[in-house]
């Protein structure tokens, strides 16, 4: 990663162009991130370059902006997380108006760091570079080549021919090269179109009990303290309320009650009432609330994409909407305990 931005930064120079800036301050917002996303983690060439550089700063880059880690992550818990309209091992790290660069998380099962375009109206996941250097180098590529347009006051525009998208598909060694890939540079934006692992990570395991454990009253506090508490615990299934976008489960244990939500793409795997189960959960402090411009975005994108239907279901059900009681709690793993 350091060699790739040292590229950009003297293709910037070149050019007569300021270079981009260090990053700040971006300790916190990475653990935030790393926290949510568990059991998920970042690749390492997206956690690098956000250590090195602030991304607001990179002025000619390819469409979309990359940003920076509070944004993905702002991004991510709202329309790929709560609103489930992406995989949730795909992270946000490039955004401009609904159309989104994503990153593959690492799964534990393979490599990840591959880098998409998608949008919400295109109905497709576009595979752009199989690294987040490789789409970075390209970049220095087309500034070397003089692959911009002047136009003072204002920032020099990247690509005026409209070049990028052919060159990011030709500099590709083939769909192979990406896990999951087969035959084509594009992937059918339909769940049961997506690859074995970005379904996996979107469903709840049982995998056998964990160790070190966790209590309802433990998480609470450490979420009132901090906004959000993440870890495992063991409770007992008292009450499950279907909705069509998931499940309100309560659940408590020794030490509480809690109000869990567990997403409708999880729904085959509920546990049984008065059932003990394992739950990895992300508490949240009380007060949270949903992202109703976020809600709004997708349900604007699924009229535009004609979905008329599960735009209206959204607007009816959006996360918790039609429950009393609002869950402080998100599942994103289950197991059994027998």
């Amino acid at each position: 990663m350091s060699d790739a931005l040292a590229r950009l930064s003297s293709a910037y120079a070149a050019a007569g162009i300021a270079p981009p800036a260090p990053a700040s301050a971006v300790d916190a917002d990475i653990e935030q991130i790393k926290r949510a996303i568990a059991p998920l983690t970042l690749p390492t060439q997206l956690e690098e370059f956000w250590r090195q550089v602030d991304p607001w700063t990179l002025s000619l880059m390819p469409y979309p902006q990359l940003v920076r880690p509070e944004k993905s992550l702002d991004t991510w818990q709202g329309i790929f997380r709560e609103l489930r309209m992406s995989p949730r091992l795909l992270f946000p790290v490039g955004v401009e108006g609904s159309d989104y660069l994503l990153v593959e998380l690492e799964d534990g099962r393979g490599p990840g760091g591959a880098c998409f375009m998608w949008s919400p109206t295109w109905g497709s996941y576009d595979l752009r570079a199989v690294s987040l250097v490789d789409h970075l180098d390209l970049a220095a590529t087309f500034i070397e080549a003089g692959e911009f347009e002047r136009q003072e006051p204002y920032p020099p525009f990247f690509d005026p021919e409209e070049r990028w998208d052919d060159a990011a598909v030709a500099a590709l060694p083939s769909p192979r090269a990406v896990r999951g890939f087969e035959q084509d540079f594009r992937l059918v934006d339909e769940r049961d179109n997506w690859p074995e692992h970005w379904q996996a990570a979107d469903r709840l395991t049982f995998s056998g009990p964990r160790e070190h454990l966790s209590t309802v009253e433990g998480l609470v506090l450490a979420a009132e303290d901090a906004g959000a508490a993440l870890g495992t615990v063991r409770v007992r299934v008292l009450r499950s309320t279907e909705s069509g976008t998931g499940r309100l489960w309560t659940v408590a244990d020794g030490s509480g009650g809690l109000d869990v939500w567990c997403p409708a793409s999880f729904n085959d795997l509920e546990p049984g009432w008065d059932q003990v189960v394992e739950l990895d959960l992300v508490v949240r402090r009380v007060g949270s609330t949903t992202d109703w411009d976020a809600v709004g975005t997708a349900i604007e994108a699924l009229v535009a994409r004609g979905d008329l239907e599960a735009a209206a279901a959204l607007g009816r059900t959006a996360p918790y909407g039609e429950f009393d009681t609002q869950a402080r709690a998100e599942v994103t793993a289950v197991r059994d305990t027998d």
